[in-house]
């Protein structure tokens, strides 16, 4: 009787730690993304950091805190996130192209072009028909004089995204 008075009350305790940790962090992920959606990025990094201190592997709040700290331009900050997701083996194989299409965006505009084409050309192993990463490929193709190609790439983000202005924008004016 003491026996299974004792499993019961381990039992119990047990399950309870579990269930208050799992409530805490999604309590913590929600409230992170409704901080960023209200633009209040600083209270919205310290609880998608938190999350990730209690879940390593996770993407979401990684993604948000790429997408924050792009939008602050702190960019150091944000390469770091981008690697974690592309190095990730639970991210699939859209939000590692999606991160790759970050962190070829910010080494094209740091005029770092080899890395940002080799960037773009591992994030298309992981999702050929990403848009972004096409129009960074599309405006390497300018910067290199290779007009052919960068119509290609940008017809081909058209393909795959046919709302892009960015992408129009750019054909007109080739």
């Amino acid at each position: 009787m003491q026996i299974a008075l004792f499993i019961l009350i381990v039992t119990f305790l047990v399950g309870g730690i579990y269930a208050f940790i799992f409530y805490s962090r999604d309590t913590i992920l929600k409230d992170g993304i409704e901080y960023y959606s209200k633009k209040e990025y600083d209270k919205a990094v310290e609880k998608f950091k938190t999350y990730v201190a209690m879940k390593h592997n996770d993407v979401i709040a990684r993604r948000y805190l790429y997408m924050i700290y792009y939008e602050k331009e702190e960019f150091g900050e944000c390469v770091k996130e981008c690697i974690a997701i592309s190095s990730n083996l639970a991210a699939t194989p859209n939000e590692k192209a999606d991160a790759m299409a970050v962190l070829s965006e910010i080494y094209f505009n740091q005029n770092l072009i080899t890395k940002a084409a080799h960037m773009v050309a591992e994030g298309l192993k992981n999702n050929p028909k990403n848009p972004k990463l096409h129009y960074i490929l599309g405006l390497i193709y300018i910067k290199a004089d290779k007009l052919n190609n960068a119509v290609i790439s940008l017809n081909n983000v058209l393909a795959n995204d046919r709302t892009s202005i960015s992408a129009r924008l750019k054909l007109a004016e080739i």
